[in-house]
């Protein structure tokens, strides 16, 4: 990522003063998604040479950065593993941290456990060191993030950092927690410019809109995002007639019009507008033909709610369940594609794609990277941020209980690269927002703990994504409503992204302006 700015600059554009009040450097912050574009050489602070483990972790390359008392680990083994499940074989991973005083923070990822100064009878809660980790798939490095305030731990605390039981370093790493805090980003969840429709997507847990202190929670989250598509799963025990029900009385988008439910298992797909069922291959997807006319263009999109099968770990049973539920949603918008639905599909045949839901990704990258195949669907992934700060976890897990799976982002946005573009995107959870970021949404602040799965929220146009370079809204101009647009999405992924870097951010501002004033071919 480019970096983000740390002072305030003016620029005058048309005679007419931009106060960009930036904030701090964050662009060498990392942001826990299993991307790693954003670490530098100079976060690198140890070795270990190939072939040394005693189980299937065999750590290569360890970097470490910190913002305030929040340490940022990366590190690098040498085959494709699950972080947190795998066979028994493979034994566990422990990251040690030695801090002053004889304090210690110690993480078992295979038996999903943190501990504190070497006793594993004083566990500690995810939540309690802001843990998160990433990418939840199967890969050969991950990042994570652990907050050691708990522990006196302050800016400029000298800290040392080690591996054991499948592999340790030849010597412990020092590091010292030089970076300052930073505050984080608070984006807004005002429908991006330039979108004709929203979508937003949430895991309800086990039936949560049965459950009515939880229907109340849920019901106000689905009100305050006032989107025109809804996805939920895990909603076993609830009928389509219920969900429009509740829909219907709680008026996200207060016009007093019922919704239009289709329901498959556990997966739902609401819209006021009309919507087609799509034939079910699995009872993993529910997918439909929305066409938007609310929207004001009359365009569709083919929607896919997803809750493929939990757990597991790559090439287990449960991963292979996955792929064939993938393989079968894949097969489903081929023969849309293709003609062979009948004609009532016949004219959403190259409508564009979104398949949003719970993934349960905890196996291989292969269901992903199906949809993402340039050869076959060839679909984006949006990874949004949430509202407050860079975390793009959406699943929460247990807190307070050893085994749990930890936080990270089981929740997927993907979409078709082509007819539809991104203009912004985020993750819900009412917990970070301030009084008057509730306020203007109509939520409290425990709204999201009514399920353990945070929404999931995009903002998207039709047509192709605006080809002049700087126009981020797509009227064939760059001017200043380009600035705004990147301004209102600092930070996030959408419609800013004038360089298509995957964030909004100073380097956008700086492509808006060095065409400022051109017009479009």
């Amino acid at each position: 990522m480019a970096s983000r700015w740390s002072s305030i600059f003016v620029y005058t554009v048309a005679a007419l003063p931009i106060v960009l009040a930036a904030t701090h450097a964050r662009a060498d912050e990392p942001r826990v998604d299993g991307l790693f574009g954003e670490w530098a050489s100079t976060n690198l602070i140890a070795s270990d040479v190939a072939g040394d483990a005693s189980g299937a972790f065999d750590l290569q390359r360890v970097y470490a950065t910190n913002r305030g008392t929040r340490l940022f680990l990366r590190f690098e083994i040498t085959s494709n593993l699950n972080l947190q499940s795998g066979a028994t074989s493979n034994g566990t991973l422990l990251v040690q941290i030695a801090m002053a005083g004889n304090r210690f923070l110690t993480i078992d990822l295979r038996n999903k456990s943190l501990w504190r100064d070497n006793d594993t009878g004083l566990s500690v809660g995810w939540d309690a060191v802001g843990y998160t980790t990433a990418p939840t798939h199967a890969a050969s490095e991950f990042e994570l993030v652990a907050d050691l305030a708990m522990f006196g731990v302050v800016v400029g605390s000298p800290i040392a950092i080690n591996f054991s039981s499948s592999d340790s370093l030849a010597a412990s790493a020092p590091y010292t927690m030089s970076q300052p805090a930073i505050a984080p980003v608070r984006r807004s969840a005002t429908r991006a410019a330039g979108a004709t429709f929203r979508i937003a997507s949430v895991n309800t847990e086990l039936t949560g809109f049965l459950v009515s202190t939880r229907r109340t929670k849920l019901l106000r989250l689905i009100d305050g995002m006032n989107a025109d598509i809804y996805c939920f799963q895990e909603e076993y025990n609830s009928t389509a007639t219920q969900i429009d029900t509740y829909l219907t009385g709680s008026d996200p988008m207060e016009d007093g019009a019922n919704w239009n439910v289709h329901k498959n298992n556990d997966c739902v797909i609401a819209s006021r507008s009309p919507l087609l069922a799509l034939p079910s291959a699995n009872t993993a997807t529910a997918g439909a033909v929305i066409d938007l006319p609310a929207a004001g263009t009359g365009d569709a999109v083919v929607v896919f709610s997803i809750h493929p099968k939990c757990c597991g770990y790559i090439m287990s049973s449960e991963d292979a369940t996955r792929i064939t539920q993938m393989t079968g949603l894949i097969t489903t918008l081929n023969n849309l594609r293709a003609g062979t639905l009948g004609a009532a599909f016949e004219p959403y045949r190259q409508a564009p794609a979104i398949v949003i839901g719970d993934w349960n990704l905890v196996g291989s990258i292969t269901p992903l990277a199906m949809l993402l195949d340039p050869a076959g669907p060839n679909m984006r992934d949006a990874i949004p941020p949430h509202l407050i700060g860079e975390d793009v976890a959406t699943w929460r897990g247990t807190t307070t209980t050893a085994g749990s799976f930890t936080p990270g982002r089981l929740d997927l946005l993907t979409y078709s690269a082509a007819g539809m573009n991104l203009r912004g995107s985020f993750v819900l959870d009412s917990a970070t927002l301030d009084a008057n970021e509730l306020a203007a949404l109509g939520l409290q602040a425990g709204d999201s703990a009514a399920t353990d799965h945070n929404m999931l929220v995009g903002d998207f146009a039709f047509g192709a994504a605006p080809t002049c370079t700087g126009d981020t809204n797509g009227d064939n101009q760059v001017n200043g409503a380009d600035i705004a647009v990147v301004l209102s999405s600092w930070g996030a992924a959408g419609a800013g992204d004038a360089n298509n870097d995957g964030i909004v951010n100073a380097a956008d501002l700086t492509v808006v302006l060095a065409n400022f004033a051109g017009g479009c071919p």
